[in-house]
């Protein structure tokens, strides 16, 4: 094995093959990311679900008087 001078990293074989596209280098070791999901309910024109103007667990027709809400999920790392 060839000594470089430096400052690197050694990556076992198993872990190159997989290549995550997540991996950051903290402290001089590989650290793969964790994704956080949130979901919000947000308040829409005509797109999504009608419910009642005062109450958003009340789902009703879109005859009647309505807002329209839908799930909108974020993905942050």
């Amino acid at each position: 094995m060839e000594d470089v001078p430096g400052t690197y990293i050694e990556i076992e074989d198993k872990k190159f093959a997989r290549s995550p596209s997540r991996v950051r280098v903290r402290d001089g070791k590989l650290v793969e990311l964790t994704w956080k999901t949130t979901a919000r309910l947000e308040q829409t024109d005509d797109v999504g679900t009608p419910c009642h103007p005062n109450d958003v667990a009340i789902v009703v027709n879109k005859v009647q008087p309505h807002q329209c809400w839908s799930k909108n999920t974020y993905e942050t790392s």
